[in-house]
């Protein structure tokens, strides 16, 4: 079967959010795999053999299984490694049988912390590289909901996407750089979307207004 490979969520950003079962592993690995920040950020002082993968993540993922046998592979991914991550397109070109996954704290988990709001009733949806969402349907279906942005479709793509009459209907909070420094949780009005300041991985937080006759969506 070959070596098996240990996904291990690296939380959104900061070194102090990773699980302790996730530093453990990373400190015993022989072969340590995922982008150069988290490489630089967890492997201090590691004896292990350090793979970038960062553009063609088939090429490094196929890569991994050329270790020699009995090595412990550990492949770091941001977040949480099911949920918009280098970690399922692992588990799908590697197969379940060859993957152990460890669980992470993710970007939108630490959003809603800083907010301090609970997030269950919200519609967790992911833009990152996908052009087949209708961002109309989704505001008309969806009374709260997180976007999980990218450069190409930002803050200003939501706003054009959506329209100014139903856009209005709402209110936002994004949030950027979730635990490190320059961290920003900020509330916008819809007319903001367009101006304000992008960051090359946002989260956009969407919950619609009281209605006229003063109801609330439940909370």
């Amino acid at each position: 079967m070959g070596n098996k490979i240990t996904i291990v969520g690296c939380g959104p950003g900061v070194a102090d959010l990773i699980t302790v079962k996730g530093r453990q592993t990373i400190e015993k690995a022989g072969v340590i795999a995922g982008s150069r920040r988290l490489i630089e950020t967890f492997t201090g002082g590691s004896a292990a053999r350090t793979i970038v993968i960062e553009k063609d993540y088939g090429k490094g993922l196929s890569g991994l299984m050329t270790a020699p046998e009995g090595t412990n592979i550990v492949l770091l991914v941001s977040g949480d490694p099911l949920l918009s991550s280098l970690g399922t397109l692992a588990i799908k070109k590697l197969g379940k049988e060859r993957c152990e996954v460890i669980p992470g704290v993710s970007s939108f988990q630490q959003a809603f912390a800083s907010l301090k709001e609970g997030w269950t009733d919200h519609n967790i949806i992911s833009l990152h590289g996908k052009d087949s969402h209708n961002i109309k349907k989704i505001f008309s279906e969806n009374p709260k909901f997180a976007l999980l942005l990218d450069p190409d479709r930002n803050l200003k793509y939501i706003k054009e996407a959506v329209g100014e009459a139903a856009g209005s209907e709402y209110e936002y909070h994004v949030a950027s750089n979730l635990s490190l420094r320059g961290e920003e949780v900020k509330e916008l009005s819809f007319e903001e979307l367009a101006t304000h300041p992008e960051q090359s991985l946002s989260i956009l937080i969407v919950k619609k207004k009281k209605t006229a006759g003063g109801g609330k969506e439940a909370e």
